[in-house]
């Protein structure tokens, strides 16, 4: 099923795939609370329609639902979003478990899968107002984020870009397209100007900090 799963998640769309997972399932689930007693009479029949639930509960939710939440959240509390869906979902299906058999006691094998039935449509209605088909869309945080340098210059007017992520300003020569840039000058000892721009840059630096 995961191959198959993961074979239609991108062609169906994950919004897509989950819509129809819980609109069969609701279709599936009204038909065994509703038609119980002629469904008994045909046991075959009730056990193809009682496995098409599960056809449909793992190529739908079970399978769309550690997808969604990666591409739903933005970057900034995804991780946290994405566990916290996840603990939201183990719950429901461990509660769904727990109480299915009480249910069952105080009502009925029908009513029970039209409760069923109706929890899936209730899917379907939260998946199609609050979940968006990101098909062919970037996810948010994907986007390369242009970084825009800081300019100095140093004594020769030559120009360079500074790109300081530790505090301690690290300047290197631009490259400007159209701008013929020359070698730069050596002092007597051979040291050249750049050299001496970025020590003193640093220094100064180390010193705003102290």
């Amino acid at each position: 099923m995961c191959i198959r799963d993961r074979y239609f998640m991108d062609s169906i769309g994950r919004r897509n795939m989950q819509l129809q997972g819980f609109l069969i399932m609701a279709i599936l689930y009204a038909i065994l609370g509703i038609f119980d007693h002629q469904l008994t009479q045909v046991p075959s029949l009730m056990l193809v329609l009682y496995g098409l639930t599960f056809f449909f509960s793992n190529f739908g939710p079970n399978s769309t639902t550690f997808q969604l939440p990666a591409e739903s959240f933005p970057p900034q509390v995804r991780t946290t979003l994405n566990g916290l869906s996840a603990a939201c979902g183990m719950s429901g299906a461990a509660l769904g478990s727990a109480i299915f058999k009480t249910i069952e006691s105080a009502t009925s094998l029908p009513a029970t899968m039209l409760l069923c039935a109706g929890v899936s449509l209730l899917g379907f209605a939260v998946t199609w107002f609050f979940v968006v088909d990101m098909r062919g869309k970037p996810m948010e945080g994907d986007e390369e984020t242009e970084e825009t340098p800081d300019k100095t210059s140093d004594n020769e007017g030559e120009t360079y870009m500074s790109v300081d992520p530790a505090g301690v300003l690290l300047p290197k020569l631009a490259a400007d397209p159209g701008k013929k840039v020359g070698t730069p000058k050596r002092d007597s000892q051979g040291h050249d100007s750049r050299d001496r721009a970025m020590q003193y840059d640093t220094v100064q630096s180390v010193h705003a900090k102290i």
